[in-house]
């Protein structure tokens, strides 16, 4: 999941040149004295191509009601196992979860990016044992981790098909021209844009992304993960354009974020045309995980060095909302 990020990214600048375009990533954070880790507090919602799209911490879900016979339902085990092969997920094999108390399947299909680098794709089927005519609601549930993994996060799970948080989902919900940034409303720029959950781009004005977690813990496994996705474009060669992309930097700084003094992992990307007229662009990229607010949070921020930027900042304008350098 991280590592399409930054393909994205890469892409859509070579192709998309007028719009000197952005970074952003997934990772995140955690301290025992956050009060808003309750999955009401961490759960985002937005449509993506018309599909409710649901994130909480490192989890992506989504979802649909599939018509069936009873017939069906009854032999729901054989089906899911001809759904995995026809998809063809890596384990076809039905399982259940011990920690889930409604009636399900789960099938999954991982997928290695390197070493210590999997995404993975759970597909769990839920029913209705007693109404075997009602629809089958299919959830697949994406995350990216240092090892294959069936886990997920149940909570999360629940609250989405229960329906409970609706409210909270309101408050919560991304996509629109402004939106909540844990408790602070960001009105957006007429050219920024929702590139997917939890992600803003602003052409020249820079990129964010991020999510929420429970734990510190999971922060910090999140941004290491994000920047080891990186790795995999280091010296990576772009035939069609004749050019590399390359990591020429990486440190740890001090900065400002959301008004209070944290540390993050600055890393800095070389887009280089090899015999074209084509300046070449760096790609600065911050990754923060702090608390803020009561809330665990971590974010990435990114932007190209050509940007236009604001004099007392030094920082392209969307990035200065929510930063600045020490």
């Amino acid at each position: 999941m991280y590592l399409r990020f930054y393909i994205e990214q890469i892409n859509y600048y070579i192709y998309m040149k007028n719009f000197t375009f952005l970074f952003a990533l997934l990772s995140f954070i955690g301290t025992a004295t956050a009060q808003n880790t309750n999955i009401e507090s961490r759960l985002y919602y937005q449509k993506l191509d018309n599909v409710a799209t649901y994130g909480a911490g490192k989890y992506q879900l989504r979802y649909t009601d599939v018509e069936v016979d009873g017939v069906i339902t009854k032999n729901l085990p054989k089906f899911i196992r001809g759904f995995a092969h026809d998809k063809g997920f890596t384990d076809s094999i039905p399982k259940i979860n011990p920690k889930l108390n409604i009636s399900h399947y789960y099938v999954s299909t991982h997928e290695k990016v390197k070493d210590g680098l999997w995404n993975n794709n759970i597909c769990y089927f839920i029913y209705d044992k007693k109404q075997l005519q009602k629809p089958i609601r299919m959830v697949l549930l994406k995350s990216t981790t240092a090892a294959k993994s069936n886990a997920i996060d149940e909570e999360m799970l629940k609250a989405v098909m229960s329906g409970k948080y609706q409210k909270d989902l309101e408050k919560n919900a991304l996509g629109g021209k402004e939106f909540d940034f844990l408790g602070r409303k960001i009105i957006l720029d007429d050219e920024c844009f929702w590139g997917d959950l939890g992600l803003v781009r602003c052409p020249t004005k820079g990129e964010m992304n991020w999510s929420l977690y429970r734990t510190l813990a999971e922060a910090q496994e999140s941004v290491f993960l994000q920047a080891k996705s990186g790795e995999v474009l280091d010296a990576m060669e772009i035939p069609e354009k004749d050019a590399t992309f390359n990591r020429v930097g990486d440190r740890e700084i001090e900065l400002i974020f959301e008004g209070n003094p944290t540390k993050a992992r600055e890393i800095t990307y070389l887009l280089h045309y090899q015999k074209s007229q084509d300046i070449d662009k760096k790609l600065i990229v911050y990754y923060i995980a702090t608390t803020v607010r009561g809330y665990h949070i971590a974010c990435v921020l990114s932007y190209w060095d050509d940007s236009p930027k604001l004099p007392n900042t030094q920082l392209p304008a969307f990035i200065s909302e929510f930063m600045q350098l020490k």
